[in-house]
């Protein structure tokens, strides 16, 4: 389930800690794996019992609102130790010239293109339900 962990360990009391706390990063990282396919699940079942059966999952928008923050803080600790941003950081920081150029302009291209999505769709909503709207 996990590759080499860059963790130092010793027969201290603090790596064998670590080492049982390792353990039970990797349950939760496994857990929350089988939460996303779970609701997976859930969503082909509900969009096929609407379009096949004419019968939704009830309660389907408020189980996924309250699994996806769930689901996302139990993948962070598992992250945290393989160091996944670390190893970015070191990757985008090893880029010079034309290639650390091109990558922050696709960057910007892309936060601006969120951004302005983001913009025209959750800006306007208001004012086209207001009835102002032509």
């Amino acid at each position: 389930m996990t590759g080499a962990s860059p963790v130092l360990e010793d027969d201290t009391v603090l790596s064998r800690f670590d080492r049982h706390l390792h353990r039970v990063e990797s349950v939760f990282a496994l857990s929350g794996g089988l939460a996303v396919f779970a609701l997976m699940l859930l969503a082909v079942t509900s969009v096929g019992g609407r379009n096949f059966l004419n019968h939704p999952v009830p309660g389907y928008v408020d189980w996924i609102e309250q699994a996806m923050p769930l689901i996302a803080f139990i993948g962070i600790s598992y992250c945290q130790r393989p160091g996944g941003h670390i190893r970015m950081d070191l990757f985008v920081g090893s880029l010079d010239g034309r290639a650390c150029g091109l990558d922050r302009v696709r960057d910007r291209r892309f936060r601006g293109g969120i951004r302005d999505l983001g913009r025209d769709i959750g800006g306007l909503r208001p004012y086209r339900d207001s009835g102002n709207a032509r």
